[in-house]
C-alpha cells in the first residue's frame, strides 16, 4: 500500500473512533453570567471556542493591516521606485552600448528624478556632454553642490570637457591640471589633454604627452604619426642645430629610431642649413646604405647644407641608389658644390633623364651658366620654369 492510501486510512480510523466517542459520551457544559445560562455539549462547545478563536485572529490580524497601511503603501511606493531606477540605469547601459546618446541622457534623467544622488547628476550631465547639450549640462554643473572628493574631481573633469568642447582651451587647461593623478592616467583624460595642447600649439608637451603615453590609450602607430607632426612643428620653432638635436633626443630611444621622427630631424637640419649636423645623424643610425627618402631630402637640400668638401662615405650613403635619380642628383649637386662641372653635369643629365624635374632643370642650368654655356644655362632654365 502507498503512503498516501496509508494516511488516509489511518484518518479514516480516527475519524470514525472520534465519532465513536461523541456517540457514547458527548459531555456537559454549562456557562451562567448575570442571569443568562447557556448549556451544550463538550464537543460543540469546543467547535464554538476554536471558531470563535479563529475570528479573533482574523479580526486582529485585519485591524493590524489597517494600522500598518501607511507604512506598507510607503514601502512599496518606495520599492517602485527603485525598480523604476533601476530600469531607467539598466536601459541607459543598453542604450550606450549602442551608442545611442539621446537615449541614455533621457533613461539617466528619468533616473535622476526618482533618486537624487550626486554621483546620478553628474552621469546625467556627462550624457548631456555627450550629446552635445552644453549649455544645459553648464547650468547643471553650476547648480551642483558637491561634498565628496572624488565627485569633486569628476566635476573638474566635466569643466574640463566642456571648456574643451566650447572652444575654450587655455580653461580646459588649467582644469585638466587640477586632476588628481589617478583620473589623469585615464585613456579619455589622455586623449582630451593631447587635443588641448595641439589646439594650443604646445608643440613641447604634445610630444612630452605622446613620448610617456600609457599603452592603450591609442595605436602606436597612431602615436608615432602625431608625434612625428608635433616633432616637426616644434623643429620650425628651432633654429639652432642644439635646440633641434635637442627635442629629437627628449624622444625614447625606440622614438627615435623611427625613420619618419629620423627624416624629420634631418630635413629640419639641413633646411637650417646645419648640413654636417644632418649628416652626422643619419650616419649614426644607418651603418651603411641610407634609405631613398633620406637620400632624395639630402639631394634637394639647400647648397647651404651640403658638404663643400668630398666624402669618401658617399658610395656607402647611396648604397644601390647610386644610379636612381636621386642618388644622381645628390653627386651631381656635390660635384657642384665642389665646382667639378664636368662630372656634376654629366650626373644631373642623367639623373633628368631618370627622372625629368624641374629641380634638376634649376640644377643644370647653373651648372651650364657656372661654365659660361649661356644658351644651354638659358634652355635649361626654361624646362625648369612651370
Amino acid at each position: 500500500m502507498s503512503r498516501p492510501l496509508q494516511h488516509l486510512f489511518i484518518g479514516l480510523l480516527l475519524g470514525l473512533a472520534l465519532v465513536l466517542v461523541v456517540r457514547s459520551d458527548p459531555g456537559y457544559v454549562l456557562l451562567t453570567f448575570q442571569g443568562w445560562r447557556i448549556e451544550s455539549t463538550v464537543w460543540v462547545f469546543a467547535i464554538v471556542l476554536a471558531g470563535g478563536i479563529f475570528a479573533s485572529s482574523v479580526v486582529f490580524r485585519l485591524l493590524r493591516s489597517i494600522v500598518s497601511a501607511p507604512g506598507s503603501i510607503g514601502r512599496w511606493h518606495l520599492g517602485r521606485k527603485q525598480r523604476r531606477t533601476q530600469e531607467s540605469l539598466e536601459q541607459a547601459l543598453e542604450k550606450a552600448v549602442l551608442g545611442d546618446s539621446k537615449a541614455v541622457t533621457d533613461a539617466l534623467r528619468s533616473a535622476s528624478k526618482c533618486r537624487q544622488d550626486e554621483w546620478l547628476k553628474l552621469a546625467t550631465i556627462q550624457a548631456d556632454i555627450d550629446h552635445g547639450d552644453l549649455k544645459r549640462a553648464e547650468a547643471q554643473l553650476d547648480a551642483l553642490t558637491l561634498s565628496d572628493s572624488d565627485l569633486q574631481s569628476a566635476s573638474v573633469w566635466l569643466r574640463a570637457q566642456l571648456s574643451y568642447l566650447q572652444g575654450e582651451y587655455t580653461v580646459a587647461n588649467d582644469y585638466l591640471a587640477k586632476l588628481p593623478e589617478a583620473l589623469k592616467a585615464t585613456v579619455a583624460v589622455q586623449r582630451v589633454k593631447l587635443a588641448v595642447k595641439t589646439l594650443l600649439a604646445d608643440h613641447r608637451a604634445v610630444m612630452g604627452l605622446l613620448a610617456t603615453l600609457p599603452a592603450g590609450v591609442m595605436p602606436n602607430k597612431e602615436r608615432l604619426a602625431r608625434l612625428t607632426i608635433a616633432l616637426k612643428h616644434r623643429l620650425a620653432e628651432c633654429r639652432a642645430a642644439q635646440d633641434m638635436l635637442a627635442a629629437y633626443q627628449s624622444l625614447t630611444k625606440s622614438d627615435q629610431a623611427q625613420d619618419d621622427i629620423l627624416l624629420a630631424v634631418f630635413s629640419a637640419l639641413l633646411r637650417e642649413g646645419h648640413g654636417q649636423q644632418a649628416i652626422e645623424l643619419a650616419g649614426a643610425h644607418y651603418k651603411k646604405a641610407w634609405p631613398k627618402t633620406v637620400l632624395a631630402e639630402f639631394a634637394h637640400a639647400p647648397s647651404a647644407a651640403l658638404p663643400s668638401s668630398p666624402s669618401k662615405k658617399l658610395a656607402v650613403w647611396l648604397g644601390d641608389e647610386a644610379n636612381s635619380a636621386a642618388g644622381l642628383l645628390l653627386q651631381g649637386r656635390l660635384a657642384a658644390k665642389q665646382a667639378i662641372w664636368g662630372v656634376a653635369k654629366t650626373h644631373l643629365e642623367k639623373s633628368y633623364q631618370a627622372q625629368q624635374s624641374a629641380f634638376t632643370a634649376q640644377c643644370l642650368a647653373k651648372v651650364c651658366l657656372a661654365i659660361d654655356d649661356r644658351e644651354a644655362s638659358i634652355l635649361w632654365f626654361e624646362r625648369a620654369a612651370p
